[in-house]
């Protein structure tokens, strides 16, 4: 009995993301590097924007705003709905690899966008920043994220 390939790739895609998110949970104690990375990027992307801040651990401290960067912040988790999402999908492992490649970077730079941001946003607005952090920029990963994986599908993913 051939099984369907929408809920094939539902199974796989459930499988692969439970196996990475399992696979994080017990890892993620020697993945703070990530953490204190992450912050200092952000330093470095305020220093560009001539914002002065200092990181302490993997807190980032600038005028008016303390940033602690956890796993959240540093788009691990996009990252994994995103390598589960190409490994799910009936194609090529060449094809496969190559969007994991290119992805990965682009979930992060637009991760180091989306902080730069926040930071813009919590110093100069406060009162937007919950807004901004929890519903804009969530909703533009998830976006971000359909899009690279239908756009991938549509022109490599060839089987």
């Amino acid at each position: 009995m051939r099984i369907n390939p929408r809920i094939e790739f539902v199974l796989k895609f459930t499988g692969i993301t439970l196996g990475l998110f399992t696979l994080f949970f017990f890892t993620r104690n020697s993945l703070k590097f990530l953490l204190s990375g992450t912050a200092w990027i952000l330093k470095g992307l305020l220093f560009i924007f001539g914002i002065n801040s200092k990181v302490v651990g993997w807190t980032i401290v600038f005028p008016n705003v303390n940033f602690s960067v956890i796993y959240a912040c540093t788009a691990i988790f996009p990252i994994i709905i995103f390598i589960a999402a190409i490994m799910s999908y009936k194609a090529e492992l060449k094809s496969k690899g190559l969007a994991i490649l290119v992805g990965v970077p682009l979930i992060y730079l637009l991760n180091l966008l989306r902080l730069l941001v926040l930071s813009l946003v919590g110093m100069k607005f406060p009162s937007a920043f919950q807004f901004i952090h929890s519903f804009l920029w969530e909703s533009i990963f998830l976006i971000f994220i359909i899009l690279m994986f239908v756009f991938w599908v549509k022109k490599y993913a060839k089987e």
